[in-house]
């Protein structure tokens, strides 16, 4: 039974989770290998015309030279990246954004951004905002003072 695209996904992030160091990935060691092995099965799973081009990367990764195997590596690493994002285009939209402090214009950008791509409910965890303690309300900083109503029930 073939895999679902949502598990594809979980199994691309969870081999670049696990991805062998960039040091050692190239010794053919059982580890590696077996590493190497399920990549193979993953990528072929997702696009089985992308197999072929894998199997260029892990040739170069296994190569004597250096600048060989650097190529494979930087390569294999593209090509799990293609198919992380391209499944997750197709699935979950994406998952978080990173921001940096004082980044307001692009906060409200990435927001809207997720908003626009929701298929179905849409719910944002309000922990870090300016709650009220008696009404479960948070400030909405767009609407110049209005309030949201917190839909994630507070413990306490």
């Amino acid at each position: 039974m073939p895999l679902t695209k949502e598990q594809l996904l979980a199994e691309v992030e969870d081999l670049l989770r696990t991805m062998p160091p960039r040091e050692t990935i190239c010794h053919p060691t059982d580890e590696n290998l077996r590493w190497q092995g399920r990549v193979a099965a993953v990528i072929d799973e997702w696009d089985r015309s992308k197999a072929i081009s894998l199997g260029g990367c892990l040739d170069k990764l296994h190569g004597i030279h250096a600048v060989d195997q650097y190529e494979g590596w930087r390569k294999l690493l593209v090509l799990l990246h293609q198919a992380r994002y391209d499944l997750r285009m197709q699935t979950l939209g994406p998952v978080n954004v990173a921001l940096l402090h004082g980044m307001v214009f692009d906060y409200f950008d990435e927001v809207r951004k997720i908003i626009e791509m929701a298929k179905q409910d849409l719910f944002f965890n309000t922990r870090c905002h300016d709650t009220s303690p008696r009404t479960g309300e948070i400030a909405d900083p767009a609407s110049g003072g209005g309030r949201i109503r917190q839909t994630i029930p507070r413990k306490g």
